[in-house]
């Protein structure tokens, strides 16, 4: 039975809890290449300035510009190491947790569901909270990065810039269903495959692994489809 939605809210919270050590800092990362990558649109600023001078040269461009260029280009390439780092420790310990949830609090022991829950289950459900810890943080960072470097470059274009973000949206609400519906299948369909191993049904395994592909395509499609939806909207 589903869970209503502020008690479904506080388990998110107690999960995500578990790993708020890593969780901080992954977004201390994102923060950082955030802000590293705003101040982008300064030094083409001052590069556009400097090579209106009159007594405007590479070399002497170089030397003014070329140190903060390398600072920045080194603290972007180090905290986007580090946030792979941390989003891959994030993601690693939530799925432990997640598993260890599920066997602490399954009603009774089914090999086959356990098995699709813990191996498949808690894969989706870790991509489920990474839109809460990771997306919902970083979307916003970047877009106020995207919105200054636009304020600074031209203020005009900033109406459009935000209402381009609608089309991409809509193709996230619109598809969203249809592939957390195939997920479901996905994983109901792992569970089938694994009882079918228990009995030795060759024929039942065969259906079920056929299932799995053709849905396992299925996701990739709608998948591609959200991404490229966002690219074009944006």
């Amino acid at each position: 039975m589903p869970l209503p939605e502020p008690a479904l809210a506080l388990e998110i919270f107690d999960t995500l809890w578990t790993v708020r050590a890593w969780i901080a800092g992954l977004l201390l990362s994102l923060t950082a290449m955030a802000a590293l990558t705003s101040s982008l649109a300064w030094l083409a600023s001052e590069a556009v300035k400097a090579v209106r001078l009159p007594d405007a040269s590479v070399p002497v461009i170089v030397a003014a510009l070329g140190p903060v260029a390398i600072a920045i280009g080194i603290g972007l390439a180090l905290f986007e190491f580090s946030e792979k780092l941390f989003s891959k420790a994030v993601e690693a310990r939530l799925i432990l947790t997640l598993q260890r949830i599920y066997i602490s609090r399954r009603a009774a022991k089914s090999e086959a569901r356990d098995g699709s829950v813990v191996l498949y289950g808690a894969e989706v459900a870790k991509k489920g909270l990474e839109a809460i810890y990771k997306d919902s943080w970083r979307i916003p960072v970047q877009v106020a990065g995207i919105v200054i470097w636009q304020l600074k470059l031209d203020a005009e274009w900033l109406p459009f810039l935000l209402v381009s973000a609608v089309p991409a949206l809509a193709c996230v609400w619109v598809l969203g269903d249809r592939l957390q519906a195939v997920s479901r299948q996905i994983l109901d369909l792992q569970a089938e495959l694994l009882a079918a191993t228990k009995h030795s049904d060759a024929a039942r395994f065969h259906s079920y692994q056929e299932g799995i592909f053709r849905r396992t395509l299925k996701f990739e499609i709608i998948k591609w489809l959200v991404e490229r939806g966002l690219d074009a909207g944006l």
